[in-house]
């Protein structure tokens, strides 16, 4: 927005606003005021006053603006459009600047970014601005608060600056996965039905480490509902999003901890919240599953039970506790229950007491796998590419071929 063309508020009309010289010396014909009456007044000297009323002050006090709105009853935002009438093109571009890297600071952590390597500095702002609009398609920077969802940022005054740059790379990262989603624009219509019908099965792709969790994608994405899987971004602690988009649901994924068991565990959890609470992320336009700060409107702990039903239950948990120092027992437990036992050693593990955390982790993680053979053909990196439409383009291409 050209800063000639800021709201005049009462100024505002046909006409171009009157500048302030114009104003002050209607007000002293108006009043029949010589320049030394209207110092008086001002309590300005007679100097600068007269410089004003002929137009070549440069730099006003703030003390002197103050006094010269008060005198001429004038809002703050009228004196700000008008007090640009004559300022040079320079100065504009100047001050044009300053805004445009306000904004930056504002809406980015740049220490984040630079670290996921979307940008290369954190001080040539003007290639930042340039470097964030190529990648996000925007026209201009200003553009990024427009592209649809926006956390409040610094809702609560006592946050940390921690806190808050946690804030502005998930909204970025929330913001790269709608236009994400928005791209790829899935075509299937979503099915709850048959959705609900696929999860009684979902936990049996499991057994088949290269290609299972891949599968399971793929028929997801028939029944309407997309879902990307992404690299753990620095300074977030998201393990799932679920958003509506088009009416359809979507699911962000983060391979936090690059555990088989976790992909399959987080699947189920967002999943969860899809069917039970479509509406509330509907209204909402997202729901972020953190491991920190938890979403008061909906059930955290209902939907972990879910994932944990759905892939061993209570009963199969209290048999696999009994005989956890047993590879061979948990193999032919998990065959029963058509899963891979990675997932049996992997759901253990989750609700060892804390206390003994430590030592089991030391004992069972050989037996939990990387997530790196289930997701290498599907795994979405938007940062590796220049613009995120080249990688929306990548992902399609990949769909489409294991479809």
């Amino acid at each position: 927005m050209n800063i000639r063309s800021l709201d005049s508020g009462r100024f505002n009309n046909a006409e171009s606003p009157k500048s302030v010289k114009d104003l002050l010396n209607e007000y002293k014909e108006e009043h029949a005021l010589s320049v030394l009456a209207l110092s008086n007044i001002l309590d300005i000297d007679r100097k600068t006053v007269q410089s004003i009323l002929d137009g070549t002050a440069i730099d006003l006090k703030f003390s002197h603006v103050v006094k010269i709105m008060n005198l001429l009853d004038i809002k703050n935002k009228d004196f700000f459009s008008i007090s640009f009438q004559n300022v040079g093109e320079k100065e504009l571009e100047s001050i044009e600047k300053t805004r445009r890297i306000a904004y930056l600071l504002e809406n980015f952590d740049l220490e984040g970014l630079k670290a996921c390597g979307v940008i290369g500095s954190l001080t040539k702002y003007e290639e930042i601005e340039q470097k964030l609009c190529s990648f996000l398609g925007l026209k201009n920077i200003f553009e990024y608060s427009r592209l649809g969802i926006n956390i409040p940022l610094f809702s609560q005054s006592k946050r940390s600056v921690n806190e808050k740059k946690k804030q502005k790379m998930l909204n970025f990262w929330l913001k790269c996965a709608r236009l994400t989603f928005l791209q790829i624009n899935n075509s299937f219509e979503y099915n709850e039905e048959l959705l609900i019908e696929f999860i009684k099965r979902l936990k049996t792709f499991s057994v088949d480490t290269k290609e299972g969790f891949t599968t399971v994608l793929c028929v997801l994405f028939k029944l309407g509902i997309t879902v990307l899987v992404q690299s753990y971004h620095t300074k977030t602690t998201a393990f799932g999003i679920s958003m509506i988009v088009n009416e359809k649901p979507c699911i962000v994924i983060t391979d936090l901890g690059k555990r088989y068991d976790k992909l399959w565990g987080t699947l189920l959890h967002e999943l969860y919240h899809i069917i039970n609470d479509y509406e509330y992320i509907a209204k909402a336009n997202f729901h972020i599953s953190d491991s920190q700060e938890r979403d008061l409107f909906v059930s955290e702990d209902d939907a972990d039970k879910f994932a944990f039903d759905a892939l061993i239950g209570p009963q199969a948990f209290a048999i696999a506790s009994k005989i956890i120092n047993y590879p061979y027992k948990i193999d032919m437990l998990a065959q029963k229950l058509g899963i891979h036992a990675s997932l049996v050693y992997g759901q253990y593990l989750e609700r060892v007491p804390k206390d003994r955390q430590k030592d089991e982790f030391s004992k069972y993680a050989k037996y939990l796998l990387s997530s790196d053979i289930a997701i290498k053909n599907i795994i979405y990196n938007p940062i590796d590419f220049k613009e995120l439409s080249e990688a929306v383009s990548k992902i399609r291409e990949q769909y489409r071929k294991i479809s």
